[in-house]
């Protein structure tokens, strides 16, 4: 018997934890803390487990998040923590059940929704939260697998391309793809098939007005190289992206541990204070973007990719920097190798962003690229007073951040082995 059939299995056990919340419920719950207490406990009761071994508590939090909760609520309910991944861990246990396995008995009544909400907000304020609901959709969906594969998604499948419809994208942008595996001319020639101008040419930091191949040391394996991009504008920049990235993987480009994913994006017009909010910024999510990468390319793996908090006092260094040189010198001590290169601005005039691992996969190449828009753009106006994944949702659009959710979550349920002749990471 499937889970999505099981409708009698989930009732019973969502009754009994939305019993929990009624107001005339005896003893009825005060606060987070003791619901979560009472909820793990009842949890572990083996009549409240079904066939599958899934614990009430995680249909619990899935009512949750049909009953209209956000990400962050469902946190909250989970963890103090405000982890949403956390939840995600969870929910993904209920990879085969949706909506409709759920009967209309199992929704919250009004009573209970008003009584979590309470509960939730009584939390928020105790522990200093926003009490702005981050939004009332619900938690990010689910995958139909628990294991990433190194075959990429259809292309149809891809919500990175309803965000490149949807957003209001113009920056300037460039892209540095390291690979292994197929020839150079096989690379071009594919390029060249997607309607794409592109050259093989000898090493050099020249920008290009077509897709062009050349040499890394950097990278190992066989013909190895690097493909780097013109300049991409706007949304039409990210369409010729998603077209060089078909390209590559039609050709069998391979990736593995030793190749990065350079993004650049045009500074021309940055301000003082917007070069600052960015690095600070960036450096506060830090531990958020660290899940989102593969081992390799966290904290200080890498040593073409390393930490900015690496940097001895960071925040009162950028702080008092007067001007963009100072930040070059005195803070960045023209360090090319770090998350965010500041040296690309004096050869391109870019900032660039070198953390990612390389990848050939739309989904996941083109929402690196809109997060990171996005940071830049919440940097234009300030320095954000807290890192969480709740503060990452209120300046990225719902697609992208449910994106971040699962990405999260693969990366956490996957062990990274490399071999340079077969490994193609489309994580």
């Amino acid at each position: 018997m499937s889970l999505v059939n099981d409708v009698n299995q989930i009732g019973r056990a969502m009754k009994g934890m939305a019993m929990m919340l009624h107001p005339e419920t005896s003893p009825s719950p005060g606060s987070l803390s003791s619901l979560r207490t009472s909820l793990f406990a009842r949890s572990n009761a083996a009549s409240l487990y079904n066939q599958y071994n899934v614990p009430s508590k995680i249909y619990f939090f899935k009512a949750m998040s049909l009953n209209g909760f956000s990400n962050s609520d469902i946190a909250l309910a989970l963890t103090e923590s405000n982890n949403a991944g956390q939840v995600g861990n969870g929910l993904r246990r209920l990879t085969d059940i949706n909506a409709s396995a759920f009967s209309d008995g199992i929704f919250f009544l009004t009573a209970q929704k008003q009584k979590l909400t309470e509960l939730i907000t009584a939390q928020r304020r105790a522990t200093g939260a926003s009490t702005r609901r981050a939004r009332t959709s619900t938690i990010a969906p689910t995958r139909t697998t628990t294991t990433r594969t190194t075959t990429p998604r259809a292309a149809s499948t891809s919500r990175a391309e309803g965000l490149v419809r949807d957003v209001p994208f113009t920056n300037t942008i460039g892209v540095e793809v390291e690979f292994m595996g197929p020839s150079w001319e096989e690379v071009r020639n594919a390029l060249r098939k997607k309607g794409l101008s592109a050259e093989i040419e000898g090493y050099n930091h020249q920008t290009r007005r077509y897709w062009k191949i050349v040499s890394d040391v950097s990278v190992q394996g066989p013909n190895r190289g690097e493909v780097v991009s013109p300049v991409l504008k706007g949304k039409q920049g990210l369409v010729e992206l998603r077209k060089a990235l078909m390209a590559f993987q039609e050709v069998g480009m391979k990736v593995n541990q030793s190749a990065g994913l350079h993004v650049h994006f045009g500074a021309s017009g940055f301000t003082l204070k917007q070069w600052k909010n960015t690095i600070l910024n960036y450096a506060g999510f830090e531990p958020i973007i660290d899940q989102m990468m593969q081992p390799t390319r966290r904290r200080n793996e890498n040593f073409y990719a390393r930490s900015l908090n690496k940097i001895p006092n960071l925040k009162e260094k950028v702080e008092n920097a007067t001007t963009f040189r100072e930040l070059q010198i005195n803070v960045f001590r023209n360090l090319r190798y770090l998350y965010i290169n500041l040296e690309a601005y004096d050869r391109h005039g870019t900032i660039e962003f070198r953390q990612h691992a390389s990848n050939i996969e739309v989904d996941s190449v083109i929402n690196w690229v809109l997060f990171l828009h996005y940071l830049i753009e919440v940097s234009k106006r300030k320095v954000l007073s807290r890192f969480t994944f709740d503060n990452l949702e209120n300046f990225t659009p719902k697609p992208l951040s449910s994106w971040i959710h699962n990405r999260i979550y693969d990366m956490s349920n996957k062990s990274y082995t490399f071999n340079y002749n077969q490994e193609r990471d489309n994580s």
